[in-house]
């Protein structure tokens, strides 16, 4: 509501938007309609301003409601004085006061354009106008249900002449005229009323169907009449859980349970990649509409970074030790968030211990250490979220028998902090891998029946667990190749990261007491754009074909397409398999046998989010270049002989061009009869000429070759044929 000690007319009457009646007291408001879903400030649906005793109803631009008799639409702006939330922009005249949209105000726009009027911002306090053109003036809110307040004083004489009408007497207004007479521009002979003014218990649209005062008592009813939506219902709901001009005004709740130092360890699944949300995110959101005191701890505070472009890679030599993964590089996991994540979020509630690519197998051994390191900063967890064991059991084989290992982490973080709380997450089921991974969805299924009837077992009055069902959560058919809450079969995409959110709030809520309701997950989901990839540029020196681009955010990798337009060797368009993670393209002769020196390629991609096309961007134009390539031969000779479950491969270096900057062998070994196996390559110092290659199986064919690696990348190979070890 807006409230003001006089209302009168300063304008020409014919001006459409104002009336000639004259005042003591005025007020005019807004209703604003907003669906709750889960977030901070819920999501705008509609409006209706009060304009003396008519309505007007908008929603905002790009909303998803209507109405038969909508005004209009309802632009937002954010305010310098709060959390820069876009909030609806309404507009009042001076005189009147009557609100609409400040789109509807035609005369007011264009004096507001030319340096007359006043911009009131929500704030931490009330100011006073320094002048009729200040355009930076906060406002604080009155509770009109305060003891003594508003509501409270309707029967007081001295305020109200009736509980629906504030007591006005004819005095004059401020410009010195008589009730009645207006202002220097006003009507001569307006009307002057006295106890004329209504507060919102009794403004009414006499023309509309809704009752007297519905638009603050029984608001409901009104936007029921006044809007349609999707699954609007055959009649309103009344049934209020907060409305005191009726009478409902239950009890405050207990303060929320809290919740502590919150540590979530887990996999890709609850690390996300740069431009996600994460599920993290929207508990966190949960935890913070719910005033739950929450602290998220641990050693990382991104998602999972794009690689960074970089030329092809060598294979490490033989015998060279493989790096420990048991701790990765952290400078991984500083990915950005979702451009629209909230501040506090980013820049303090996004801590975390989870990794793309970890398993259970991984952090049994690294939980007590970690969370020993947080307790050194007095930030020992006093909650865990655990989402493990997806890539033992997808890539490791694992099965029921993981629930050992979950419960020795289970013992790993009691011996950090023995009171520990802990929601164990299970597994949840991935889209069909065929062949590949034909075991995947029976080994998903015993662990999570496993998991589910140890958990009882280990919980404690000091130290309990519970699980989180993320498996129903997700919901995915492992027969069927896609899933509604993933973007790839298996990582969260929007639906995904509310719904794992909803199920760890859920076992909060229900197993520890923590917050007044679990997480809801709202009707509409955010949506997910990548760009399309732009300043393209041909390099045609090193592998013969490279091509750069500028990082899309958010793109998890590219689809690239190439072709030879030479005369006479034109082909059709081919796809890069794989297509590259970053934003870098070098053709390699797998399965191609390009690229050829003087030939010219046209090559294009499009940025990449996800399985669906809605996740990926309109392909850029193509580019053209020449490719020159300055990689270097094969060796001159490779020969193979067999041995016992072994290979013995020897060669003689290459002669000729680019054969002076040598910097590896790649001898590649591929298994003809292991479907979907990959090959396996090693890689050999320059002054090599030998190789000894075991742990082969007998009578298994193996295709044999064998690759020269230089400075610009790596040349074309020579075969040694099928070998069939004894």
């Amino acid at each position: 509501m807006f409230f003001h000690p006089r209302d009168w007319a300063d304008a020409a009457l014919d001006n459409p938007q104002e009336d000639a009646s004259e005042h003591e007291n005025d007020a005019e408001g807004t209703l604003v309609v907003v669906e709750r879903g889960g977030s901070e400030h819920g999501a705008l649906k509609a409006a209706v301003t009060v304009s003396h005793s008519h309505f007007y109803s908008y929603v905002p631009e790009g909303g998803t409601w209507s109405s038969k008799g909508l005004d209009g639409t309802l632009p937002l702006m954010s305010s310098p004085h709060t959390d820069g939330h876009q909030r609806p922009w309404t507009a009042q005249q001076a005189g009147t006061h009557a609100a609409w949209a400040v789109t509807d105000l035609t005369s007011l726009r264009e004096e507001y354009a030319d340096g007359d009027g006043i911009l009131y911002y929500p704030g931490s306090t009330a100011e006073v106008p320094e002048d009729s053109n200040d355009r930076d003036v906060q406002y604080a809110l009155t509770d009109v249900f305060a003891p003594g307040g508003m509501w409270d004083s309707r029967n007081l004489t001295s305020l109200f002449a009736t509980p629906d009408n504030f007591a006005g007497d004819d005095s004059g207004n401020p410009n010195g005229a008589a009730c009645g007479e207006g202002g220097v521009a006003g009507p001569a002979d307006g009307e002057c009323g006295t106890d004329s003014a209504n507060p919102p218990w009794a403004w009414d649209d006499q023309d509309d169907r809704p009752g007297k005062g519905y638009i603050a008592t029984n608001p409901a009813e009104l936007v029921f009449h006044y809007f349609d939506w999707n699954g609007k219902p055959p009649s309103p709901d009344l049934d209020y859980t907060w409305n005191p001009y009726n009478g409902i005004t239950p009890e405050d709740p207990e303060d929320p349970s809290p919740m502590g130092n919150v540590l979530v360890v887990g996999d890709s699944i609850s690390n996300g990649f740069e431009g996600d949300h994460t599920w993290r995110y929207r508990l966190w959101e949960w935890a913070r509409n719910q005033n739950v005191p929450a602290a998220f701890v641990g050693p990382l505070t991104g998602t999972s970074k794009p690689e960074d472009p970089h030329p092809p890679v060598p294979p490490p030599l033989e015998g060279s030790e493989e790096p420990d993964e048991s701790e990765p590089d952290p400078d991984r996991f500083t990915g950005a968030y979702a451009k629209d994540a909230d501040d506090g979020f980013v820049d303090g509630g996004s801590a975390h211990y989870a990794m793309w690519g970890r398993q259970l197998g991984q952090s049994v051994d690294t939980i007590k250490s970690a969370m020993d390191d947080l307790g050194a900063k007095e930030q020992l967890p006093d909650v865990l979220l655990v989402e493990l064991g997806f890539n033992d059991i997808g890539w490791l084989g694992a099965g029921a028998g993981l629930v050992d290992t979950m419960k020795d982490f289970v013992d790993n973080a009691r011996a950090a902090n023995p009171d520990v709380k802990i929601v164990l997450g299970n597994v949840p089921q991935r889209t069909t891998l065929d062949d590949a991974n034909p075991q995947l969805p029976k080994r998903t299924t015993d662990y999570n029946e496993a998991l589910a009837e140890a958990i009882p077992d280990w919980d404690t009055d000091a130290s309990p667990v519970a699980l989180a069902d993320i498996d129903a959560a997700m919901d995915c058919d492992s027969t069927s190749d896609r899933c509604a809450t993933t973007y790839d079969g298996l990582h969260p995409n929007a639906l995904g990261e509310y719904r794992i959110a909803e199920a760890f709030g859920t076992t909060l809520h229900e197993e520890f007491g923590i917050g007044a309701e679990p997480p809801e997950v709202p009707d509409t989901m955010p949506t997910r754009q990548v760009a399309t990839p732009s300043d393209l540029e041909f390099d045609g020196t090193q592998q013969g074909v490279t091509v750069t681009w500028s990082k899309v955010f958010g793109a998890h990798g590219y689809d690239v397409k190439w072709r030879d337009v030479t005369p006479g060797a034109e082909t059709d368009w081919h796809d890069a398999i794989p297509g590259p993670h970053t934003h870098r393209f070098d053709l390699g002769w797998q399965f191609t046998d390009q690229p050829h020196d003087g030939h010219t390629y046209e090559v294009k991609m499009r940025a990449v989010a996800g399985d669906s096309d809605e996740l990926k961007s309109p392909w850029s134009d193509p580019i053209r270049g020449v490719a020159h390539p300055t990689t270097a031969p094969p060796p001159a000779t490779i020969h193979a002989a067999a041995g016992a479950g072994s290979i013995d491969v020897s060669w003689t270096p290459p002669t000729g061009p680019h054969t002076d900057s040598i910097t590896r062998y790649a001898l590649w070994i591929y298994d003809e009869d292991t479907p979907q196996v990959h090959s396996r390559i090693i890689g050999y110092p320059p002054s090599a000429g030998t190789a000894h290659v075991d742990g082969l199986t007998p009578g298994h064919h193996y295709r044999v070759f064998m690759c020269t690696w230089n400075a610009a990348g790596e040349g074309k190979p020579r075969i040694a044929g099928t070998v069939i070890p004894h």
